[in-house]
């Protein structure tokens, strides 16, 4: 997923996210079962994206869910996104994975 541009207002607490249009079917509208190759390269691609979120952009999401995971392209790789929830760490030194 591309992060198109980053708004944020002083004059508001929000900060607004422009991604990419992403394309493909949301893993809650699967029609057929997954292989068990599909669950384990999905898997790999959820820690990846939560390490990505928690540790290099300090950011929680909040609302995983299957709606906020695209399948992507054929090779069907799955993409978080719907950062609506989202919250970033109050303090920028906060390691969330060593606090749990």
């Amino acid at each position: 997923m591309e992060l198109k541009e980053v708004i944020n207002d002083e004059d508001s607490p929000n900060v607004f996210l422009i991604i990419q249009y992403l394309e493909g079917e949301s893993l809650d509208r699967m029609n057929e079962k997954p292989t068990d190759a599909e669950v384990w390269k999905w898997s790999r691609q959820l820690i990846s994206a939560l390490y990505m979120c928690h540790i290099q952009a300090k950011v929680t999401h909040q609302d995983i869910k299957p709606e906020n995971f695209k399948l992507m392209g054929t090779n069907k790789d799955l993409v978080l996104y719907d950062f609506g929830e989202s919250k970033c760490f109050d303090d920028p030194e906060d390691d969330l994975v060593s606090r749990t």
